[in-house]
């Protein structure tokens, strides 16, 4: 018989609760499938635990002290079945609920299964062991159908869904490939395999649930069962290869559903964990540049609405309506955030985890707990990751300023040739344009999180722009210009990978070179027929500015420094740290195949232990029903303590041997030592008679005292076809002459 878990998780539906109970037993009622249903109350204001109590006793009732939400109130009862897989090394741990169950089902509370919906699933769910999930057909309230079949979305996928796009388009293409309405897909009406199905009413095998784990909890709702179903089909081993998509879509099983119950009671957070939800998938599944992204666009797209909403207003259109929807998108856009994703929780369900689980002996000791070095060094990659961020945050507004200054400047020399179409303008554009394409080679590097190179760029581009007056006058200043520049960004760039005394002496050249160039273009430029107010005007405006951006750098590099030689000896660290790790696991290793040698020796001598108990056993056995031959034609079979059925199929067998071995002609059955006989002890006393009779040999029962005779009376047991006797010895004097006389 299959069982099946039920779990139901409620907030604030009491009503709907107590009609989808009553629809989930009735659809179950007719089935012989083993059911268990878990309601969990996630903290409700309606009484809802004291109506299922009150209604529906037998339920396991589940009840944190606050709200779980969707994903955290089935994990909750996931874990009350047996199905918590730690991701850290596993220990062993009890399940509150013993065996898990065969099938487990995640219920809405807003839903009522139709006739024995519930059982179809399943039932197909046994009848095709290469699905590990299924899923009815859902109507709504009203009759209609409600899309509940999916495919896996692509990136596309996430722009239009939810959005005003959606509304705009709603017959686009990827709408009809994401919700199997192609001309090309099966109707809703035929049975098949989907990518995914709605977690209103998903059947999953409880053996996918272990191999694969619970639902993600950083998920509070929404998006969790599509997270959840790729993992299962990715995690889950296929009896076979190429099973293709493992959840199936049953139309013949009908579930009503009243969609959005519980959730339209907090439309403000409704929203925000929709939204939350589809940008940890997008993080998950297409990296964090794609998260950002798309949750620009979603901020963008609730400024619309807010936008719309605030003109709705103004305009007098249902006031109360329209402001408390500018405050549910003013909220929305405001509490928007892109998690933190690492690189291997993007890859968690797409590459397949160990279902290897280790349960160490009560007897070995094992420590899978990190070091206290270990659990400190973590609290300085914090302060280091913190520390770089800061970095990247100056780094960035840098860079944002330049970009500022440059644009402006490229937008007036751009305005200034337009009005005056002079040739002398192109020299500032070729360099603008240069500026530009410097600046967005910097950009990119940083994205690309390499904040050496981007460093490298961005001084190129700040010392030449803080050279650029002087390439305004001869080819001789501007090639002395630019060696300044090549000069002034050997030490800035270095100080992060030199010691402090090198960069002491870098510097010094660097500024003595630099004194003595823009002393020789100060002379050049004189020499040329430059004014020599003009020309040290403008060298000292130089120099000052070269040096503001040197100094600027050299903060910079100096904070450089600082990260590239902590992240040294955190590496350093490491490595020593990873030694001590991979010492430790050989240890525990060896610890491991010494208890496994032990339990090997031990089950050895555990069998040796079980056969000679056996062989003690078929002796015990032997005692306790013995023959003795009392002349070569006579058998005493001397009968001690309780006759049960077992021992009187014994004691049956080994008569019959007795006699077909000794050719006796009569077997006598002494009582004397049973304490008490009932209607079965007698019966099968009986039986013995009739087949010691069939084998040609007569049957005496001896040693039957008056309570025996009394109690057989009682029982109403015709012992007429037997020879009885009172004691053994009448029984003996009154076989013995026979047994002599047809001995002879």
């Amino acid at each position: 018989m299959p069982t099946l878990a039920v779990i139901i998780v409620a907030w604030n539906v009491r009503e709907l609760l107590l009609r989808c109970l009553a629809a989930t037993e009735a659809s179950l009622a007719g089935a012989d499938i083993a059911t268990q249903i878990i309601v969990v109350d996630n903290a409700s204001h309606d009484a809802t635990a004291a109506a299922v109590r009150q209604h529906y006793p037998h339920v396991t009732l589940l009840e944190p002290q606050r709200n779980l939400g969707f994903v955290g109130g089935n994990n909750l009862a996931l874990r009350w079945l047996g199905f918590d897989r730690p991701l850290s090394p596993p220990a062993a741990t009890a399940s509150a609920a013993g065996t898990r169950p065969d099938y487990v089902l995640l219920l809405n509370p807003d839903t009522e299964p139709q006739g024995d919906a519930l059982a179809q699933l399943v039932q197909h769910l046994a009848q095709h062991p290469h699905l590990i999930g299924a899923g009815p057909r859902l109507l709504y309230g009203d009759g209609s159908l409600q899309s509940s079949r999916r495919r896996f979305p692509p990136q596309a996928t996430f722009f239009w869904e939810s959005t005003p796009l959606e509304r705009w388009f709603p017959r686009n293409r990827w709408a009809q490939a994401y919700h199997y309405t192609s001309p090309t897909d099966p109707p809703a009406t035929t049975h098949h395999s989907v990518d995914w199905v709605v977690g209103a009413a998903l059947l999953v095998r409880g053996t996918a649930i272990a191999a694969a784990g619970l639902l993600d909890e950083r998920f509070f709702m929404y998006s969790e069962e599509l997270e959840w179903q790729a993992r299962l089909q990715q995690l889950a081993p296929p009896p076979q290869p190429d099973s293709g998509a493992r959840i199936a879509y049953i139309p013949a099983a009908v579930v009503v559903h009243y969609e959005g119950k519980s959730s339209e009671q907090a439309p403000l957070t409704r929203h925000l964990h929709f939204q939350r939800s589809r940008i940890l998938l997008a993080s998950l599944w297409y990296g964090m540049p794609f998260a950002r992204q798309y949750c620009r666009f979603v901020q963008a797209t609730y400024l619309w609405e807010l936008l719309i909403e605030t003109g709705k207003h103004l305009l007098g259109h249902r006031r109360s309506l329209r402001r408390q929807r500018m405050w549910v998108y003013a909220t929305v856009l405001t509490g928007l955030r892109i998690p933190t994703i690492t690189r291997n929780d993007g890859e968690r369900w797409r590459t397949p985890m160990s279902n290897t689980t280790i349960h160490p002996e009560p007897g070995l000791a094992m420590d899978w707990s990190l070091p206290q070095t270990a659990r400190a060094k973590r609290v300085d990659d914090i302060s280091l990751q913190a520390e770089h961020d800061t970095t990247r945050r100056h780094f960035r507004r840098l860079l944002m300023a330049l970009t500022l200054f440059v644009g402006i400047a490229t937008l007036v020399d751009v305005i200034l040739f337009v009005i005056s179409g002079s040739p002398d303008l192109y020299p500032s554009l070729i360099l603008d344009t240069f500026f530009l394409g410097v600046i967005g080679i910097t950009g990119w590097f940083y994205r690309r999180k390499q904040v050496g190179m981007a460093s490298l760029c961005l001084s190129a581009t700040a010392i030449a722009a803080a050279l650029f007056v002087l390439t305004q006058y001869t080819s001789a200043a501007s090639n002395g210009a630019f060696i300044v520049m090549l000069i002034a960004l050997a030490p800035t760039v270095a100080l992060p990978y030199v010691s402090t005394r090198t960069f002491r002496v870098l510097g010094s050249i660097v500024a003595a070179v630099g004194l003595a160039m823009i002393a020789y273009l100060a002379l050049l430029l004189i020499g040329e027929g430059v004014p020599t107010d003009v020309v040290i005007g403008d060298m000292v405006g130089a120099a000052i500015a070269v040096t503001v951006m040197l100094f600027l750098l050299w903060q910079f590099s100096r904070q450089q420094r600082s990260l590239v030689t902590r992240l040294r000896e955190r590496t350093t660290e490491l490595e020593q740290l990873q030694a001590g790790l991979e010492q430790q696991v050989l240890q525990r290793t060896t610890a491991l195949q010494s208890t496994l040698l032990n339990l090997q020796t031990q089950n050895e001598m555990q069998e040796q232990l079980l056969s000679e108990i056996r062989k003690q056993q078929s002796l015990i056995q032997d005692l306790s029903v013995p023959v003795l031959p009392i002349t070569p034609m006579v058998l005493v079979l001397p009968l001690i303590g309780t006759l049960d059925y077992t021992r009187l199929e014994l004691i049956r067998q080994r008569a019959l041997e007795a006699i077909e071995q000794a050719h006796a002609r009569t077997l006598v059955l002494d009582v004397t030592g049973v304490p008490e006989l009932d209607q079965k002890g007698a019966q099968g006393l009986l039986m013995i008679a009739q087949a010691t009779q069939m084998m040609g040999s007569q049957c005496v029962l001896a040693g039957l005292r008056p309570e025996l005779a009394q109690a057989l009376v009682q029982l109403g047991v015709d012992l007429r076809s037997l020879r009885t006797y009172a004691t053994l010895q009448r029984a003996l004097d009154a076989v013995g002459p026979q047994a002599v006389t047809a001995a002879r």
